[in-house]
């Protein structure tokens, strides 16, 4: 179950549009619902805003905010390297 301190900090990094990157997660893991199709958007806000608890959805949004967080170290690295900060 993710907490209200937890959907805090995975928010700022992950941002508004968080169900398309755990959906992609998701959808490379090859996670699917019992009926084999992938997990709705609501399902995904509702585990994510702490409503209900799905261990497969919320592994998923730990690796997406772990990709993110890379992603966006890599982004700022770069960022420094071309500018010739430090």
């Amino acid at each position: 179950m993710i907490k209200k301190e937890e959907r805090a900090v995975l928010k700022t990094e992950l941002g508004a549009n968080y169900v398309k990157k755990v959906n992609e997660v998701l959808r490379r893991a090859h996670i699917c619902s019992r009926n084999g199709l992938p997990y709705s958007s609501s399902m995904i806000r509702r585990v994510f805003n702490g409503y209900c608890e799905h261990k497969d959805i919320e592994d998923a949004i730990l690796k997406a905010y772990v990709k993110s967080k890379q992603d966006n170290e890599i982004y700022i690295a770069t960022k420094r390297n071309i500018l010739g900060l430090k």
